[in-house]
């Protein structure tokens, strides 16, 4: 009786030792990730897709993590597993069941207010954000600028005044915003010549908006105007981070604090002139000062893009942060358009809309 017992004993124990790898082997085949070290990696859902694009958030060599302990994946199977979810607010469908309260859920966003509809129906929905703004709890930039490592060479500055012929240039394809730079502009034009490339101009360059356009106008124009289609708190868009890989100086019009992102050297900010002449005026006087206009180029002998992506703070905050179920945004809205302090530029000044 001992011997059959010790026999049987024996098989189960065989039986195991041979299963076990065919077990782990499905299970990284439903989970590449899951290995010794799955009880520290935290799994970030995206439930929804980024107009369209299916796993557009993961780490990025361009981007280097400290933090890389997370699985960033768009399967949704892995719903109760997840430690947070991330839903992009324009391509919003349809809401799970939380499987527990603990679970973070991110709403994101790189539209201005004037531009994501009604949130009434997100109110005490979401733990974090995920915006342009600085003050979310994931700030997601459009792009960002470090100081340059001792060990990292600089560019060779050169003469970017000479060969320019014209003021200012704009390229555009929005003719009606919530901002009105449209009107600012045409006040502009009074004053200080702008061509206008796009479907709101009588210019156009192919293909829209390629570098090869921004290339081209970098050899006859001294200034870009980069102006945002909302002028809201901290809402700086490509167009800003685009411009500066080219030899045109930016003149900015948004809400933004731009020292933020870049020192006040490296572009004109034109809501800090009382009116679009004395914009003009200023930029007059740039453009017929060599010495001048090349000191707008001295910032890249220090800075450079990168260092940042909102990847790699998410997964720093979930590591770091308690348990999301005692802090939720009960009135998204609020935090949204109150705090997004939007504005409208109406008869020469900058009012609420």
């Amino acid at each position: 009786m001992i011997t059959r017992f010790s026999r049987y004993f024996v098989v189960c124990c065989a039986c195991c030792v041979l299963t076990l790898p065919c077990w782990l082997y499905y299970l990284r085949k439903v989970d590449p990730k899951i290995d010794s070290d799955l009880a520290d990696t935290k799994i970030v859902l995206l439930w929804t897709t980024f107009f369209g694009k299916v796993n557009y958030l993961n780490f990025s060599a361009e981007h280097p993590c400290r933090e890389t302990r997370c699985l960033f994946t768009s399967d949704r199977s892995l719903l109760n597993r997840s430690h947070a979810v991330v839903f992009h607010s324009a391509d919003i469908d349809v809401f799970p069941v939380r499987p527990r309260p603990e679970q973070v859920w991110v709403w994101h966003t790189l539209e201005a207010p004037p531009n994501t509809g009604s949130l009434q129906a997100f109110d005490g929905l979401f733990n974090w954000t995920a915006t342009y703004r600085l003050d979310s709890d994931v700030p997601t930039p459009y792009g960002w600028f470090r100081r340059r490592r001792p060990d990292e060479p600089a560019p060779s500055l050169r003469d970017y005044w000479r060969g320019k012929s014209a003021p200012a240039v704009w390229f555009v394809s929005n003719c009606f915003t919530s901002s009105n730079r449209e009107g600012y502009v045409q006040e502009l034009r009074r004053s200080l010549p702008v061509d206008v490339v796009g479907s709101c101009g009588n210019l156009s360059c192919s293909p829209k908006m390629a570098d090869d356009c921004y290339r081209k106008a970098s050899r006859t124009y001294f200034f870009y105007l980069a102006f945002e289609n909302a002028h809201c708190k901290d809402y700086v868009t490509e167009k800003f981070f685009h411009v500066l890989r080219y030899d045109m100086v930016p003149v900015v019009f948004g809400g933004a604090d731009y020292s933020a992102f870049l020192p006040p050297g490296a572009y004109v900010d034109a809501s800090l002139f009382p009116r679009p002449d004395t914009l003009a005026l200023f930029l007059r006087k740039v453009a017929a000062n060599r010495t001048l206009y090349n000191s707008y180029f001295r910032w890249r002998k220090n800075y450079t893009s990168g260092g940042y992506h909102w990847s790699c703070e998410l997964c720093r905050k979930l590591h770091l942060a308690p348990p999301a179920a005692s802090s939720v945004y009960p009135r998204l809205k609020d935090w949204w358009n109150e705090g997004g302090r939007c504005r409208t530029w109406r008869d020469g000044v900058l009012t609420s809309p």
